[in-house]
């Protein structure tokens, strides 16, 4: 990410399941944990958060360290296998201004451009038209197959959006919904931790 002249002061982890409970989860995990080491990241500025957090699940995340999670720019996304839903609201909450929001953020998750491919059009305008609209603008770059754990980061890249390159009518989205809104369950939430 040094190489794309982004400097993350912040992760943000959702969707990354019960480590205690998964094998995956704590591949994503362990793989979370040496990213921030490599990109030089202070666990004080990571913050992990997933409804599914068992008891163990947060004592072994507050044992690495705890601190208060501050949505500051620019920010390193990593969502490994989330709910469509979550990445649509992740984009809708920063796709004011131009995307102003958006241009602070590399996703690590999975590949949304192939969500706007294999999910109907007129579902994806009406239901999650962030990631519709975004994903011809995504820069990305699929993570290397992991034979050890091959379902922990299959379909998982390293994604930023263009947003220089972004027509200026698609920044104006419908109304959300309910359903997807950002307050119904599908924003960041439940069981949170920080290391």
């Amino acid at each position: 990410m040094d190489a794309l002249g982004f400097r993350c002061q912040n992760v943000l982890c959702l969707g990354l399941g019960s480590p205690s409970a998964s094998r995956d989860a704590r591949a994503q995990l362990a793989f979370l944990l040496t990213l921030c080491e490599d990109l030089r990241i202070d666990r004080a500025h990571v913050s992990v958060y997933d409804p599914v957090f068992a008891e163990d699940d947060i004592a072994l995340l507050d044992a690495l360290g705890r601190a208060r999670f501050r949505a500051v720019a620019p920010t390193l996304a990593f969502m490994p296998h989330c709910d469509l839903r979550l990445y649509e609201n992740l984009l809708r909450e920063n796709w004011a201004g131009g995307g102003a929001g958006l241009s602070q953020l590399v996703l690590i998750a999975n590949r949304l451009s192939d969500y706007a491919e294999s999910v109907p059009a007129r579902k994806m305008a009406v239901e999650h038209p962030c990631v519709w609209r975004l994903a011809p603008y995504l820069a990305s770059r699929n993570l290397p197959a992991c034979t050890a754990y091959p379902t922990a980061f299959n379909n998982t890249a390293v994604q930023y959006a263009r947003v220089g390159e972004v027509r200026e009518d698609l920044w104006q989205l419908p109304p959300p919904t309910d359903e997807f809104d950002g307050r119904s369950g599908g924003g960041v939430g439940g069981s949170g931790a920080a290391f």
